[in-house]
């Protein structure tokens, strides 16, 4: 799989004292708002659908592919806080001090999706988006870019206003319905079906 590449911008460095001014804070619980879990084997059978798929007839390109692939990877990894509730432990590590070595525990839902991109991509710790930590940054550039879109497609990055984001999995399933793998969602990331109602999406 040889994904195509991504036009980026520079990412900014995020200092540590200056993480408040550029990482929108996650009000507690907004990421649970038209959206509940769901089981491992709901999120798995859309990964195995996705081993002999073929990516053209279904309009999907190896980067959503490859996203997706890593996205579940992490959450097949149990990827968790530690302590719960402290945006500690593997998220800070891995998805947030990738882009940002110095920062300190931050809301990292943006973190995860831009490191799934970088990941998928060519891993240069850059991401099309001035800010790899803030989700109003992903939809300026998607607006800007003219990639915001009004029909989810397995592959696409949604967003719940500036507060929320995550890569849909699923987009049929159920009227007004999507599956989604998410960062941050209760402290972990995790499998999710969601309304779509006061959603944004994006096509990278």
């Amino acid at each position: 799989m040889h994904p195509r590449s991504v036009d980026r911008e520079p990412i900014m460095t995020i200092e540590a004292d200056l993480l408040d001014t550029v990482v929108a804070p996650e009000p507690g619980g907004i990421e649970l708002v038209g959206a509940e879990a769901i089981p491992v084997e709901e999120a798995e059978a859309s990964l195995w659908a996705l081993d002999d798929l073929d990516l053209h007839a279904a309009g999907l390109t190896t980067l959503h592919a490859g996203m997706l692939q890593i996205a579940i990877g992490q959450y097949r990894q149990g990827v968790v806080e530690q302590p719960l509730g402290s945006n500690r432990g593997v998220p800070l590590t891995r998805y947030v001090q990738w882009f940002a070595p110095r920062s300190g525990p931050v809301p990292w839902c943006a973190y995860f999706v831009s490191w799934c991109l970088d990941r998928a991509t060519d891993s240069n710790r850059r991401v099309p988006w001035t800010n790899p930590g803030y989700v109003g940054s992903v939809k300026a550039w998607a607006a800007g870019a003219g990639r915001l879109v009004s029909r989810p497609q397995q592959g696409d990055i949604f967003g719940l206003s500036d507060q929320h984001i995550g890569i849909v999995n699923n987009a049929s399933a159920g009227a007004g319905q999507i599956t989604t793998i998410e960062g941050n969602f209760s402290d972990k990331v995790a499998a999710v079906r969601r309304s779509t109602s006061g959603l944004w999406f994006a096509r990278i």
